[in-house]
This record gives C-alpha cells, structure tokens and sequence, in this order.
C-alpha cells in the first residue's frame, strides 16, 4: 500500500540547505482485528502531523523498513508552493482522526495538493491511495521528475530475479 509526505527543502535562516518531510499518520495500538475494524470504520484513530528531517525520514524508510522511496519532483509556480506550505503550517495544531480506507496519509496529502490544481479534488475517490496521489499528479501534468531510491532488500532480489531469467535463456 505505501505511505505519502511532503518533502519541503530549501534554505535556513543561515543560509544552509535544509530538507523536512511532513506526513500524517497514526499508531496502530491494537492488533486485535475486531478493535482495527471498529477503529477504522467508527471511532478513528488518533491521527497525527509530524516535522521530521528529510534524510532521517528516507533513511528509516530505506534501511530499517526496506522500502522503496519515490520521489517527485512538483511542477508548481511558486505561489502553489507557498499555498501548499502555508496549509501544511495550518494544519499542525489541528487534531483529527485517522481512519485507513477513507482518511490517510494519502488522503491528507492529496488534499493538500488539490492546492496545486483544484481539478485534482474534483476527481476524488471514496478512498485514496498513495498510488492515486501520485496518478492524480501524473494527470495534470504536475511532476518534473520523479526518481527510485530502491531498498537494499529490495535492490537484491531484483538482481537474483535478473540472474534468475538470464540463466533460463
């Protein structure tokens, strides 16, 4: 399935290059598959933003969690840049619940993003995923350019894969 944030970059009041990334998400504190149902279609969750640096975001990612990490670089003036910052700002202090299938991760940022192209919200789905954020910016023309940071674990098994196959031919 995936989880999305924002990759906010640019430079401190010193001068230096800093990168942060923004997610919302929730923790899972029950493992018990009637409480999670309950949880995810009646009460919520606890849902919550965090300000994390970027490169210890992309590094959990990568090397604890052995998952792949896409980047998209966004096409946007900087007026939709400043929109979408200003609203990340805003919603920091806001607390709302988290439910998996109909308010997520992807949810939030795709909301976010509609600030990019308000036709991205007129298109919204009963549930969205990390992958249909992605298309969403795919469909208005809103990435640059996008790159993989494969996980190691991952990056190995596409390499036996490769072997595997080429043996066979």
């Amino acid at each position: 399935m995936g989880h999305t944030f924002l990759k906010f970059s640019g430079k401190n009041l010193r001068g230096r290059e800093v990168a942060h990334a923004v997610t919302f998400y929730t923790v899972i504190e029950s493992m018990n598959p009637l409480t999670l149902i309950y949880q995810n279609t009646i009460s919520g969750m606890k849902g919550m933003f965090a300000l994390q640096p970027y490169k210890k975001t992309k590094e959990n990612y990568l090397q604890k969690e052995n998952r792949n990490v896409w980047e998209y670089k966004l096409s946007l003036s900087s007026y939709r840049k400043k929109l979408i910052y200003y609203h990340a700002w805003e919603l920091k202090g806001i607390e709302m619940s988290y439910y998996f299938t109909s308010y997520n991760c992807a949810t939030v940022i795709y909301n976010m993003l509609s600030l990019a192209n308000p036709k991205i919200y007129n298109q919204k789905k009963l549930w969205i995923t990390p992958l249909d954020t992605v298309k969403f910016l795919y469909k208005y023309d809103l990435i640059k350019e996008s790159q993989l940071f494969p996980s190691n674990t991952w990056l190995v098994k596409m390499l036996e894969d490769t072997k595997n196959r080429s043996q066979h031919y």
